[in-house]
């Protein structure tokens, strides 16, 4: 994380006379304009109206390098997905205009405990108490995590090794039962199609995991869990709920996951994301310094 960056009075008074003029954010995923509007309305307590999906990474560096080459990059903001990108040494653009998330995509951020405990809470009509313990959040985030993250090293593997495998786009539903727990033979499954297609031992696999293992931490240190796909958190997440409201209720319920998503997008903590917010700031206070 960035020190928290400090600019002139005169900077900050008049930063939101870009902002009132058009200033564009471009993100990746189509459909995800109104999450992003709320996170960039809170951060920068400014009604922000110019987002634009541009259907993948691909299409957003091809943009950044058009309004770079015509001169039209200082109201514009590029957010990616860091995907593998630091680990796998990908091209990174470095630039202000061109910001990178610190973990895996957006969803990783919305995976907020006291926001979970919430919701549950208001699902089932109680007690924050009660919901908080019939969460046992620490016991399924850990569980999760540990089964994930081997699975996260293999998929390292195959797009290092260029397999041709199935990986991060993969249904994370595969993966996890019907009470939202990582199945450990799935991952076992998927380790096997690895080391087929490597057509080596799984001696010679294990030693590609622990090499592997040790690169990431060396970049993320005690924050690995980063490097799993948000994606893969909310889809087990909706299942663990799901099963339990059914448990608890003696009745069959379904967790919309779109619900869920909304919910976690509209109340989690959006001070994790105030890197963007310091981007941002540097740049327009440049223009008004």
């Amino acid at each position: 994380m960035e020190e928290e960056l400090k600019y002139s009075d005169n900077a900050l008074l008049n930063l939101d006379l870009f902002f009132d003029n058009e200033i564009n954010f471009y993100i990746e995923d189509e459909g995800k304009e109104y999450r992003y509007e709320t996170i960039f309305n809170e951060l920068f307590n400014v009604k922000i109206e110019s987002i634009f999906a541009l259907g993948g990474k691909n299409n957003l560096k091809k943009k950044y390098k058009q309004l770079k080459e015509e001169e039209r990059l200082k109201k514009s903001f590029f957010v990616a997905d860091l995907d593998f990108d630091y680990i796998l040494k990908n091209e990174l653009i470095e630039d202000d205009h061109f910001i990178y998330l610190e973990k895996y995509e957006i969803e990783n951020y919305i995976i907020d405990k006291n926001i979970i405990v919430k919701f549950l809470k208001n699902e089932l009509c109680c007690m924050e108490n009660k919901a908080n313990e019939l969460l046992d959040y620490e016991k399924w985030i850990e569980d999760t995590s540990q089964k994930l993250y081997k699975l996260f090293l293999l998929y390292l593997i195959v797009q290092e090794n260029n397999l041709n495998i199935e990986n991060t786009s993969e249904s994370p539903y595969k993966y996890f039962s019907k009470e939202g727990f990582v199945m450990k033979e799935k991952i076992e499954n998927y380790y096997e199609k690895v080391k087929d297609q490597l057509q080596e031992n799984s001696y010679t696999l294990d030693e590609k995991i622990e090499n592997m293992d040790n690169r990431v931490k060396d970049i993320y240190g005690d924050n690995w869990k980063d490097i799993i796909k948000g994606k893969y958190y909310i889809i087990g997440l909706r299942t663990y709920l799901s099963d339990l409201l059914t448990k608890e209720n003696n009745k069959k319920k379904n967790i919309s996951e779109k619900i869920l998503l909304d919910y976690l997008f509209d109340f989690f903590d959006k001070s994790s994301l105030r890197f963007i917010k310091d981007k941002v700031t540097k740049c327009l206070s440049k223009e008004v310094a």
